[in-house]
């Protein structure tokens, strides 16, 4: 009867592992601990419901993907270069809006100067 040898190499390497990845999961549930917790839920508006003349500081991205300031349709983003350089900008996007229309407006609106660009949901209105 022949014997079977265990190479003991091999074990070593399996517990090593299993320790390595028992000390990924404690790093990761100890560095989730530290993650600020978002509170409540953020839902996007429909901009057809709210009054425009309430909020004048505001922009809107409308669901057809143009973006309104003071009820005025903004055709060039660059024409707020003068206005906007190094200030903040709030954008409410329609929920029915495309995302990548708002990420392209905030680029180019990154691009002109403006120092902050926020993103306002039905919560931050109320």
């Amino acid at each position: 009867m022949k014997k079977i040898r265990i190479n003991k190499r091999n074990k070593d390497n399996t517990i090593t592992l299993i320790n390595i990845i028992f000390l990924l999961l404690i790093f990761i549930l100890i560095a989730g601990s530290f993650v600020k917790k978002v509170e409540g839920k953020n839902e996007l508006v429909e901009i057809s419901n709210i009054q425009t003349k309430n909020y004048s500081d505001l922009f809107f991205l409308l669901p057809n993907g143009d973006l309104k300031y003071n009820e005025i349709l903004v055709t060039n983003i660059n024409s707020l270069t003068s206005k906007y350089r190094g200030k903040e900008i709030r954008i409410v996007p329609d929920k029915n809006s495309s995302a990548k229309r708002l990420i392209e407006i905030s680029y180019n609106l990154k691009k002109i100067g403006v120092a902050k660009i926020f993103i306002v949901t039905k919560n931050t209105l109320k």
